[in-house]
């Protein structure tokens, strides 16, 4: 028994001395594939990243029925907000795909409402969505995409957005 303790007691010991050389991020370290593994499933702690603190993306989504828009809802942070109600992993994972699928299609700076209407991940996007989120009676999508930056003590907001008919 004594031998177990120690061994979980040495592993413990060289966890934590790992874990803070990737808290410290050292730049050799930024581009491995034990760096990427390591930060996204055994680092403890939230530590954020700079460009994860001044850039804030959410995604609202709304549906006409009938001729009338519906109020938006989030759905990544709906799933999110459920999560933490319910403890159930699924909607935190739903809320990652969510945020995966917006940021990965409009994280492409200067693109145009149309540029971003003919890329191939916005139609599965959209395909998406109708799956996921919107009724089957909708027969329009207005997606609103809005991008927070905090620089210099100061918050800049842009924001895109994109309709789409059935």
């Amino acid at each position: 028994m004594k031998k177990l303790s120690f061994i979980l007691l040495l592993a413990l010991v060289v966890h934590l001395v790992v874990s803070i050389v990737f808290i410290l991020d050292p730049p050799f370290l930024h581009s491995t594939r034990l760096s990427t593994v390591y930060k996204t499933y055994l680092l403890p702690g939230p530590f954020f990243t700079e460009s994860r603190i001044i850039n804030n993306y959410a995604l609202h989504l709304s549906w006409k029925v009938n001729g009338q828009w519906l109020p938006p809802i989030n759905p990544a942070r709906d799933n999110f907000n459920r999560y933490h109600a319910r403890f159930n992993p699924a909607d935190l994972y739903r809320s990652r795909l969510d945020r995966t699928f917006y940021l990965r299609l409009f994280l492409k700076p200067g693109l145009s409402t149309a540029e971003i209407k003919s890329r191939k991940e916005f139609h599965q996007f959209r395909q998406y969505l109708y799956d996921q989120h919107v009724p089957k009676e909708a027969d329009s999508i207005r997606l609103t995409i809005i991008n927070k930056q905090a620089k210099n003590s100061g918050l800049s907001v842009d924001t895109v957005y994109v309709v789409v008919s059935k």
